[in-house]
This record gives structure tokens, sequence and C-alpha cells, in this order.
């Protein structure tokens, strides 16, 4: 399970099985064991974002919703009246256009703007994430805000 990197999901749970040498298939592991309605079944447990920001403010963090041009399901200015410190509206996937409605939101709701490149270390699947540390940046009056909403916990 070393290679779950902390999060475990069904799939590590029946691969450690077969490994460990039972003869069972992917099939009969999920559709006895782990599948849902069976015994070892745990459905997967959602939070709204109010509950998560709720969570992360009580724990000290700052709160900052990541990537919000991915989000779909979602009216993103909507979010953006809930009690979160920050958004990252500066994103290697946004078009110059989302760059500036991010910016421009972050404004209206006193949020502090953040950027990332979704760079998540070096990993075999790290090509799918194309910006590397430095090439994703922030000016310095963001990065002055952020560093104050920092030491303002």
């Amino acid at each position: 399970m070393e290679s779950t990197k902390g999060v475990i999901s069904r799939p590590h749970i029946a691969k450690a099985i077969v490994e460990a040498g039972y003869d069972y298939s992917w099939d009969h592991i999920f559709s006895n064991f782990i599948g849902e309605g069976c015994k070892a079944y745990v459905p997967n447990k959602t939070i709204s974002a109010e509950e998560g920001i709720s969570l992360l403010k009580e724990s000290g963090a700052i709160s900052v919703l990541a990537h919000p041009v991915l989000i779909k399901k979602t009216n993103v200015e909507d979010l953006f009246k809930l009690d979160f410190n920050g958004v990252e509206a500066i994103y290697y996937m946004n078009k110059p256009e989302d760059t500036i409605r991010f910016e421009n939101l972050a404004k209206k709701y006193n949020k502090i703007i953040t950027g990332g490149s979704d760079f998540h270390g070096l990993t075999k699947t790290d090509g799918s994430h194309p910006d590397r540390i430095g090439a994703t940046t922030l000016d310095q009056g963001n990065i002055e805000k952020l560093l104050k909403s920092i030491d303002s916990i």
C-alpha cells in the first residue's frame, strides 16, 4: 500500500488482495467484498464547500478556491460569495480572459489572488502538468497580500 501516497481507494484494496496471493479476479473482489452493497463497502463521504471551508478555518488554514476554470457544475460567482480567503486566478489552463475574470471576481469579493501550475512533484504522470515550479508567477502586490493573510492566522 506504500504506492498509494496516502490515499487508499477500492482499486488499491483490490490490488492488495490479489498481491497477497488470493485467487480472486477484480470483478469477484468488487462484486463480493468492496462493491456497493457488499459488507466491506464504504461509500465516499462528500461535504459541501461550506463544510470544507469551515474545516479549513478551524484547522488554521488559508482556504483558496483552486483552478476555478475547471468548475463546470456550479456557478463560480456563487462560490465567490462563500467565506474563503483566495482564488487561484492565475492558472496554466486559463485563457487570458479567464484570468481577467477571476482577478475581477477576486477584487469584487475581497479574495486574495494566488497562482498555480498544478505541479504535484516529479512523478511518472507529471507530464500531464506541463508547467513547472516557477513557470506560474504572481506580481509583488499579490505576493504581499498572500503573505499578510498567512501572518494573520
